[in-house]
C-alpha cells in the first residue's frame, strides 16, 4: 500500500470519528442516492412516511441497472435469470448506473454471485439529505448497510 493511499485511509478514519460521511468504496454518493428517487418515480414504494426504491445491478454482457421492488428482491436468490427483474423496460440511465456501479466498485459487483447486486434506498417522503441504502452481494451474505454520503479517492 503506498503511503498516500494509507495516509487517504487515515484521514477517512478520523473523517468518519468525527461524524463526517466521507466515505471510501463501497458506498453511494448522496448525489447517485439522490437521482436514483427522482428517476424511480413509479417504482417507489411507499410505507407509511418511508419510501424505498430498489434495483439489481450486474456487471458483464448486457451491463445495467435494473428498477424494481424489494419484495422481488427478497423472494429471488439472484442467481439465476429472472424476466421480471432484469426486464430492459426497467433499465435506469446508462449515466446513473456507471455512477452506482462505480461507487460499490466494479470489482465487488464482479466479485458477487452471478456479477450483480441488489440494492434498496429508503428514506422519508421529501427528504433529500437522509437516506439509508443496503447492499446484498449475491453471496449468501443477505442484506448489509451500505454507506451514504461523498467520497474520497481510495
Amino acid at each position: 500500500m503506498t503511503h498516500f493511499k494509507r495516509h487517504l485511509i487515515s484521514v477517512a478514519f478520523l473523517l468518519m470519528m468525527t461524524g463526517c460521511d466521507t466515505l471510501v468504496s463501497p458506498y453511494l454518493q448522496r448525489v447517485n442516492a439522490i437521482s436514483l428517487f427522482e428517476v424511480a418515480r413509479s417504482f417507489l414504494e411507499i410505507n407509511g412516511d418511508q419510501e424505498r426504491v430498489s434495483l439489481y445491478c450486474q456487471v458483464g454482457e448486457g451491463s445495467g441497472c435494473h428498477l424494481t421492488t424489494r419484495t422481488l428482491l427478497d423472494t429471488w436468490d439472484g442467481l439465476t435469470y429472472h424476466p421480471v427483474i432484469e426486464d430492459l423496460a426497467n433499465r435506469i440511465d446508462p449515466t446513473l448506473a456507471q455512477g452506482i456501479m462505480s461507487d460499490i466498485g466494479f470489482e465487488n459487483i464482479l466479485d458477487a454471485g452471478r456479477s450483480g447486486i441488489k440494492l434498496s434506498c429508503e428514506r422519508s417522503i421529501g427528504q433529500l439529505e437522509v437516506i439509508t441504502c443496503q447492499i446484498d452481494y449475491n453471496n449468501g451474505g443477505g442484506w448489509q448497510k451500505l454507506p451514504v454520503g461523498m467520497a474520497i479517492l481510495s
